[in-house]
């Protein structure tokens, strides 16, 4: 999910394209064994801008925001092994928005900090 959104980051040129490309690639040379880069999406945040990164979180957000809703229109009670799948899936959805939400405010804060 996370290089899907990290790819689509609306990019104004082909400068800033190629610019985008390039940190995507030292971010996965230098992904080495640290245990907080197994998310290469969330590892790659290091390598944006405090804008690029609230834009790619609030994009994450709103897909986050879609699944929920996809999830909750397809709600099955067929059996109980499905059921368990959807409450993992709603769970972890849950958890994400959480931490997004957190993640978002320290951003839009850190920016009227600076200003």
């Amino acid at each position: 999910m996370w290089q899907f959104i990290c790819c689509c980051l609306a990019a104004q040129t082909s400068y800033e394209r190629t610019q985008f490309l390039n940190r995507l690639q030292e971010a996965l040379e230098a992904r080495g064994s640290d245990p907080l880069a197994q998310d290469i999406g969330l590892d790659f945040l290091r390598y944006l801008t405090k804008d690029e990164a609230l834009t790619v979180l609030v994009e994450r957000r709103e897909l986050v925001r879609s699944l929920q809703e996809q999830l909750v229109l397809h709600q099955s009670d067929d059996d109980l092994i499905t059921q368990i799948m959807q409450d993992h899936l709603q769970t972890v959805l849950n958890a994400e928005m959480q931490w997004l939400n957190r993640t978002i405010m320290l951003l839009h804060s850190a920016q009227c900090e600076e200003i």
